[in-house]
């Protein structure tokens, strides 16, 4: 193992080459679990397979990994011990590709210059992933939980930093990486989600080149494609999510043990999302109250509020109890909020994260102020707003509303 880290110092492009094979296995491990019928059947209702798997096998691996940094004191050689798997069915997912390249060659022969012009799109974002790490808080508590974890198979329990207050699971999986001194795992988990998005929107809408255009070309992805912050991956995360219960009827014909699966799906999804970044807490207790109401028609709520129960315990209450246990404070606390409030300062820490260079104005969303805020706009994407003018009046009615919580809440 530090012969593989001192040549991935020496020789950067072999630490790149592992991020890629840690990646094809998620990818590898996603199509595994899609080969059940019963899930390919929930995942084809909203998108082609091919642009979920990826983001499928990063939650199943965060549901193991996660727990065992939290709680295992011993887990450095358990961490060790699965990214070695990883990187083994990495490779066999790569001489998969390799012997279906005829196959995907002759196929892309016959596209059309528009989903050429995606693929393209695609492939530059792909590029931008594989860049270093560059984004000063990535660099300051992302990469640095990482490697901690890398280290020492857990997490950062000291309060020296209070950046490290704000870690997620998501940073087990950019370990893996930093195992070997390979750092562009995080951004590739980023691009996974990219990936699913165009996934979901390919399916929904009818103009499938606008909807993928209008996505494409906002500048932020520039800046989460090249960031390892998982927001992207959590978001499309919710997004898979939202396409169920929003989009329902789609989910008409389904039995008992179809809503089994469809329900751990779902609250797996919204629950990794949350553990990654607490921000998406209350995106996901919106889709959660929408799956309630999901369920109900489907005559499953009780079972559902029971799956959710248990799922819960099992998912999101040891992150709390964690920082409960090293960080004192109000256990209810952190239902709502990853700050512990017993500490000195910490409300100065919040205002300074909420406040740090917040003066923008709707417009600023649209028109970046300068050349140096131009991948923090969404561009043209804006037009989107003006295409759900299109949408059924009942479904365009649900929609404002949910979006209208979401803006009064924050």
């Amino acid at each position: 193992m530090t012969l593989i880290q001192s040549l991935s110092n020496d020789y950067p492009i072999l630490g790149l080459f592992i991020s890629l094979l840690l990646y094809l296995s998620f990818y590898f491990i996603g199509n595994l679990i899609t080969l059940n019928k019963r899930v390919k059947n929930i995942v084809l209702k909203i998108s082609n397979l091919e642009y979920q798997n990826t983001l499928i096998g990063i939650n199943f691996i965060i549901l193991i990994l996660f727990p065992l940094v939290l709680f295992l004191e011993t887990s450095k050689n358990l961490i060790i011990f699965i990214s070695v798997i990883l990187i083994i069915l990495g490779f066999i997912q790569l001489i998969l590709l390799v012997l279906k390249s005829k196959i995907f060659f002759n196929y892309y022969k016959s596209v059309s210059y528009e989903e050429i012009l995606i693929i393209i799109y695609i492939f530059l974002y792909f590029i931008i992933s594989l860049s270093p790490i560059t984004h000063a808080d990535s660099l300051d508590y992302h990469m640095e939980v990482s490697k901690h974890i890398a280290a020492t198979g857990n997490f950062p329990s000291s309060l020296n930093n209070y950046h490290n207050l704000l870690f997620g699971s998501g940073e087990t999986l950019m370990a893996l990486g930093f195992i070997y001194n390979s750092e562009q795992l995080g951004n590739l988990i980023q691009f996974s989600g990219l990936l699913s998005l165009i996934g979901i929107i390919r399916c929904n809408s009818e103009n499938k080149f606008f909807y993928s255009i209008a996505i494409l070309s906002s500048p932020a992805l520039i800046f989460l494609c090249s960031s390892p912050k998982p927001q992207l991956f959590a978001l499309a995360s919710n997004a898979f999510v939202f396409s169920i219960v929003f989009f329902s009827k789609q989910f008409k014909k389904l039995d008992k043990k179809d809503l089994i699966y469809l329900s751990f799906i779902i609250l797996i999804f919204i629950i990794n999302s949350v553990n990654i970044k607490f921000s998406f807490l209350l995106s996901s207790s919106i889709l959660f109250i929408l799956s309630l109401i999901f369920f109900y028609k489907k005559k499953f709520l009780l079972k559902f509020l029971i799956y959710s129960i248990i799922v819960g315990l099992i998912l999101y209450l040891p992150f709390i109890v964690w920082k409960y246990h090293y960080w004192g404070g109000d256990l209810i606390n952190y239902f709502i909020s990853p700050f512990p409030n017993n500490l000195q300062g910490i409300d100065y820490f919040k205002n300074y994260l909420i406040g740090y260079k917040r003066s923008y104005s709707f417009f600023d969303l649209i028109i970046p102020k300068n050349f140096g805020s131009f991948t923090n706009i969404i561009g043209i994407t804006f037009l989107l707003c003006f295409a759900l003018l299109k949408l059924k009046t009942y479904v365009l009615t649900k929609f404002i509303f949910l979006s209208a919580v979401y803006l009064i809440i924050i």
